[in-house]
C-alpha cells in the first residue's frame, strides 16, 4: 500500500506590512494585483444607459454593466426606486393596522361609557296608572 505524504512549503515572513513598494527613484508603486475586470473601450462606449459603467468580467467576451443604485438591469435601463423598501412599507402597513385597532377600540370604549352614561342618568319610563285600579 502507498500512502502520499503531502509537503507544504511556509511562505516567508514579511518584514514589512505595508503593502507599498519602494522604487529605486524613490517613488511609491501600489500592491500588482490581478484585475477582476478590464474596461470596455471605444467598442462598447454606449452600452450601459444612465450612468452605468461598462466592462468585461474577467471569464467573459460580453460587456456588463455596474449601475448606479437608482437604475437596474443588464444594461442600466430600469429605474429603481429604493426610496421605499420592502421592510419599510411592511412597517407602513403595520403601524397603519394598529392605529386603526386603537381607533376601534378607543371607539367601542366611548360607546359603552356613553351608553352607560344614559342609562344611569335617563330615569326608567313608569308605567302609567291603570284606569281599572279599584
Amino acid at each position: 500500500m502507498l500512502t502520499v505524504v503531502p509537503q507544504t512549503t511556509e511562505a516567508p515572513a514579511l518584514s514589512n506590512l505595508s503593502l507599498t513598494t519602494q522604487l529605486s527613484n524613490s517613488t511609491m508603486e501600489g500592491p500588482r494585483v490581478l484585475r477582476l475586470h478590464r474596461s470596455c473601450g471605444d467598442e462598447h462606449a454606449n452600452f450601459c444607459e444612465n450612468g452605468g459603467e461598462c466592462m468585461f468580467p474577467q471569464d467573459s467576451d460580453k460587456p456588463f454593466c455596474i449601475c448606479p443604485s437608482t437604475h437596474s438591469g443588464t444594461r442600466c435601463l430600469f429605474f429603481s426606486d429604493n426610496s421605499r423598501s420592502l421592510p419599510e412599507l411592511e412597517q407602513l402597513i403595520g403601524i397603519s393596522f394598529g392605529v386603526l385597532m386603537l381607533l376601534i377600540v378607543l371607539g367601542i370604549i366611548f360607546y359603552f361609557c356613553a351608553y352607560k352614561r344614559c342609562i344611569k342618568s335617563a330615569p326608567l319610563i313608569k308605567s302609567a296608572p291603570s284606569e281599572t285600579s279599584v
